[in-house]
């Protein structure tokens, strides 16, 4: 790393995008594309998928933020499954994130499918950008 990218590198917990508008139906998305009427073993397979091949993504997002969560998304990190939240609040949308287990990442996209919420929210942590 040079001098120049040492000294002007920063690091930001602020990852902010647009609050979005509610959509007609909840979606189910990877590197393979979206599906709209998807089943608990839909998300099983798709998380499946991810937790064997590195470059995989999954994203869950519901038809509106029923607990100020709007969406949660995983991928697969070096000491981990990062799973990542995206907190509604005012006109944004706020992303945070944890590393946990493929059993514990599992457990977040059934009960978020099923209930709209996470437990344990205040383990998350902003996520940090350079």
């Amino acid at each position: 790393m040079s001098l120049f990218s040492k000294l002007f590198k920063k690091k930001t917990t602020e990852v902010v995008f647009e609050k979005v508008e509610p959509i007609e139906n909840a979606t189910l998305e990877t590197q393979n594309g979206l599906v709209t009427n998807f089943s608990e073993s839909d998300i099983d397979s798709c998380l499946q998928e991810m937790y064997e091949d590195a470059d995989q993504f999954v994203t869950l997002t519901l038809e509106q933020a029923r607990y100020g969560i709007r969406y949660v998304q995983a991928c697969q990190v070096d000491n981990g499954i990062t799973v990542q939240l995206g907190i509604e609040k005012d006109e944004n949308t706020r992303l945070v994130e944890k590393v946990c287990s493929e059993e514990e990442c599992r457990a977040i996209f059934h009960q978020f499918s099923g209930y709209g919420n996470v437990n344990d929210l205040e383990s998350y942590k902003p996520v940090e950008f350079f």
